[in-house]
């Protein structure tokens, strides 16, 4: 009895797995974890009750290649990157080599942009932007700039685990976004700021930025290290040296409520509209300005300064 219960339970999520694959219907929230050991970058996709599937970075692959396989090992889906690409770009086909879509980042830039393309190779679906913090992708109708869903990861993480939550059902059904374009953006997110670690990584953003086609995405190394010095100077004048920084979970919630917070202050700013240089010096300003208020406690003052600086030198 126990074995026809579990093989038909395993037929059940097998049936499900395929036709969540096949029609791309996509939970209302589910979870991508990475795996601790693995010889390449790979992740469990599932939702709270069940598995969906797991991705794959190919091992051997002349160019950067994702694979996404059901929860019975047999491959779903491929993204490849292409070879005459100046930016990250994927074209993502299925098992039998149907093209659903392709994802295109805009420039490598302090804020990581991905444009999301439909079946059809021209029609673009969707946007989608990191917050300040490197926290977030928020995914956005390129038309009217309606919010349709969120891909968030912890501020403090030791490997890339996300949250991905539809926010606009609706929109999200209408535009026809095959889920595993997402889960390209996410992977490769992952994996590029662990090869910028492995390297000299100010030599790199340095290259990165002079070779760019298009320096609004950009910030140059040069006016990071000017907001860094005027960060500083900031905690020096506020005198917080030798004031203790919250805790881990504090620092979190902080860096929420600042960034909820700016964004009700520039509510009436486009930043599509805006070079990266210049979102990024409107936040530091914004920042540096609560710190001058005198009624704000010296520890909430510190845990900004520390967000601030983490974030700059790369440590979230």
């Amino acid at each position: 009895m126990k074995k026809i219960i579990a093989t038909l339970f395993s037929f059940f999520i097998l049936i499900h797995s395929s036709n969540l694959y096949a029609d791309n219907e996509v939970p209302n929230e589910f979870y991508i974890t990475e795996h601790w050991i693995s010889l390449t970058t790979s992740f469990d996709i599932e939702t709270k009750t069940h598995k969906i599937g797991t991705l794959y970075r190919k091992f051997f692959s002349f160019l950067l290649t994702y694979e996404f396989f059901d929860p019975f090992d047999n491959k779903m889906a491929t993204a490849r990157s292409r070879f005459f690409s100046y930016t990250a770009h994927f074209d993502i086909y299925d098992r039998n080599e149907s093209f659903l879509g392709y994802a295109e980042e805009r420039i490598f830039t302090f804020f990581p942009t991905f444009d999301i393309y439909g079946r059809d190779g021209s029609t673009k679906l969707a946007r989608a932007s990191m917050n300040f913090w490197g926290t977030t992708f928020t995914i956005y109708d390129p038309v009217t700039d309606q919010e349709m869903a969120m891909m968030h990861r912890p501020f403090f993480r030791v490997k890339n685990d996300w949250t991905i939550s539809i926010t606009n059902r609706a929109l999200f059904e209408r535009k026809n976004i095959d889920f595993r374009v997402l889960m390209t953006v996410l992977a490769f997110q992952g994996d590029r700021e662990n090869w910028e670690k492995d390297q000299n990584n100010n030599l790199h953003k340095k290259r990165t930025f002079l070779n760019s086609t298009n320096a609004a995405f950009a910030v140059p190394d040069n006016e990071l290290n000017t907001l860094k010095d005027r960060i500083a100077t900031a905690s020096q004048l506020a005198g917080l040296d030798n004031v203790q920084k919250p805790d881990e979970k504090t620092l979190e919630q902080i860096a929420i409520e600042l960034e909820r917070d700016y964004k009700k202050a520039q509510a009436n700013t486009d930043e599509t509209t805006q070079t990266a240089q210049e979102r990024l010096n409107s936040f530091i300003d914004y920042s540096l300005n609560l710190i001058e208020l005198h009624d704000m406690p010296d520890s909430r003052k510190k845990a900004i300064i520390y967000l601030l600086k983490m974030r700059l030198e790369g440590g979230v």
